[in-house]
This record gives C-alpha cells, sequence and structure tokens, in this order.
C-alpha cells in the first residue's frame, strides 16, 4: 500500500467558495485546550496520516490545524458535544484534497473521537480516497 502522508483536518490550509470559520462553541471540549489526534484508516487507497491538532478557543470554539495552519471549511456546526466540518479543501504542493470531519468529545473534554473521509489527488494523475478512525487527547 502506498503510503500517502494526507496533511488533513484535517488539513494544512481548507477553501472553498463559500468559508467560513466555525462560530459555535462545543459545550464539551475544554475551553483554551489543545487536543493531538491519530488516525486509524479503515477504508480506502491514500495510507496513514500523520497525527494533527484540534484547538479549542477560550469561548470553546473549535478549530482544526495541521503544521501550524488552520483549516477553514465551507460548513461548520456544533450539535452537543459534536463538532462537524464540511465542504474543506487543501492544496500542498501536488496534494490536493477535499474533507468531511465529525468530532465528538468525552462529556469531561479528556478526549474526542471521530471521522474524517477524504478524496485526493496527488501528482499528475494519481488519485485516492479514504476514511479514518479518529481518537485524541487533550495536551
Amino acid at each position: 500500500m502506498r503510503t500517502f502522508i494526507v496533511i488533513s483536518a484535517l488539513c494544512m490550509a481548507c477553501s472553498s467558495s463559500s468559508t467560513s470559520n466555525p462560530t459555535s462553541a462545543n459545550s464539551c471540549a475544554e475551553k483554551g485546550a489543545t487536543y493531538s489526534e491519530t488516525f486509524a484508516q479503515y477504508e480506502g487507497t491514500c495510507g496513514d496520516q500523520m497525527t494533527q491538532t484540534v484547538n479549542v478557543s477560550a469561548s470553546g470554539v473549535v478549530t482544526l490545524t495541521a503544521f501550524g495552519v488552520e483549516v477553514t471549511c465551507g460548513t461548520s456546526s456544533v450539535d452537543g458535544c459534536t463538532s462537524t466540518e464540511t465542504n474543506c479543501s487543501y492544496t500542498a504542493g501536488d496534494n490536493k484534497c477535499t474533507l468531511y470531519t465529525s468530532l465528538t468529545f468525552s462529556s469531561d473534554g479528556a478526549s474526542l473521537t471521530g471521522t474524517e473521509t477524504l478524496d485526493c489527488t496527488y501528482g499528475p494523475g494519481n488519485t485516492c480516497n479514504a476514511s479514518y478512525k479518529m481518537t485524541g487527547t487533550k495536551q
């Protein structure tokens, strides 16, 4: 299996024709905390992902970063302890990906679980898609 380092959410940078930053607080995420996420691919062909970061503002708004770059997505929503990011895309060198991410924080804010789905192109004419289960712990 080709190892494809996907800089996702979740990605290195996301943009779409109608982008927005999350504005709703997640009541379960610990305010001001940073979480480190790891990924386990359960379907697809993109391969392993690197560890990513989830930041929670002082007001409880969840933002996703990779390599210090904030992810911006087309739609962000919060339902209870779950934050969902959709219509995201990013370009890093020859890699171009779109993604959907859903994160659920534990009620005590100590950890998170979630899923992410990617569709990527890399290099001339190469493509992959994959789905991942994510786990994260507060740093």
